[in-house]
């Protein structure tokens, strides 16, 4: 596609999404467009079938309900990138950029082979984009976004069932409800990551590093989790308590712009399970701490004065800038914490 035609299309995508005479919605499909620069651009609900975009910039890009079925976006950048229910099924992202991308109700899951002739149905194909169809048909599989960067990426109620994630960074995503049912995790980076309500039923998280992130009503049954420090549910804490560290978690996550800090001064958890929890700025001041286990928690700038500590366990969590002024630590296990 010459750049004089895509200019044209794109001008005429713009009038229909503006509702102007003469627009029409984007048609592109099976195109060869590599290392294109579109960021900014508007391709709301555009069909973009099976085109090949790597290592292209789509920088704060609103791709919103868009059919991006099989595309290629090795390498891309799709930073702050709009992807809300956009049709991502057998998309190939491994290496993309999708740090702060606003991917809400996206659709991640394996693509079929007999779905492929029905996406391309009345497309006017050249000779070269036919055998592109049919290397689609014969290569079309699951997701992937193998080693993909997408921190702080908005995944929430997400469709990621069997989906390649490994060694790709979510740190601090958002992937609240999301279904991740038989995902592969491995090695990936989930740290501080909200997986609340999310289902990674029969997923693959060996080695993956999970500290700090979210587990409230999460399903993990029959989840492999080798060489991993699991963080403890909160599904287990009094309600209040946990909608407290919820929305803390979601304070941290979003730098302060959502959520509220976690007011749990007074409280009284003697015996409860906190291991790999997030407690960062949390006030914890005069509670009742007796037996908890704080093992693997980060507890950066903890506010645990004049709290009861007594055989408490702090093996393994960061521990910097957190204040035990007036505690009581009889007995209290810092065996390998990091101050």
């Amino acid at each position: 596609m010459d750049t004089k035609e895509l200019k044209k299309i794109l001008r005429d995508h713009a009038m229909f999404i503006s509702g102007s005479d003469g627009g029409r919605g984007a048609d592109i499909r099976l195109k060869d467009l590599r290392k294109l620069n579109l960021d900014n651009i508007n391709l709301k609900e555009a069909v973009l079938t099976g085109c090949n975009f790597s290592e292209g910039s789509f920088i704060n890009a609103n791709l919103r309900g868009a059919d991006l079925y099989g595309c290629t976006l090795s390498g891309a950048n799709l930073t702050n990138a709009k992807l809300d229910r956009a049709d991502m099924r057998g998309a190939l992202l491994d290496g993309a950029n999708l740090e702060n991308a606003s991917m809400v109700e996206v659709d991640l899951r394996r693509g079929q082979i007999a779905e492929v002739g029905w996406k391309l149905r009345g497309a006017k194909l050249s000779t070269e984009e036919k055998e592109r169809g049919e290397e689609l048909k014969e290569n079309i599989g699951n997701t992937d976004l193998s080693n993909a960067k997408a921190q702080s990426a908005d995944l929430q109620a997400a469709d990621l069932q069997s989906a390649n994630f490994e060694n790709a960074n979510l740190s601090k995503a958002n992937l609240t409800r999301a279904k991740l049912g038989d995902a592969m995790l491995k090695g990936a980076n989930l740290s501080e990551t909200n997986l609340s309500e999310a289902n990674l039923q029969s997923a693959v998280l060996d080695g993956a590093n999970m500290r700090g992130a979210i587990l409230n009503a999460t399903n993990m049954a029959h989840a492999s989790v080798e060489n991993i420090v699991v963080p403890e549910s909160l599904s287990h804490l009094d309600e209040t308590i946990r909608s407290r560290m919820v929305k803390h978690h979601i304070w941290i996550r979003t730098n302060g712009a959502e959520g509220r800090p976690a007011d749990l001064h007074s409280v009284d958890l003697i015996d409860i399970n906190l291991r790999g929890v997030n407690l960062s700025g949390m006030n914890m001041k005069n509670a009742n701490l007796h037996s908890v286990n704080f093992s693997d928690t980060i507890c950066m700038f903890t506010f645990f004065q004049n709290s009861n500590l007594n055989n408490s366990s702090f093996q393994n969590a960061d521990l910097d800038a957190t204040n035990f002024k007036k505690c009581v630590l009889k007995n209290t296990d810092l065996r390998r914490a990091n101050f």
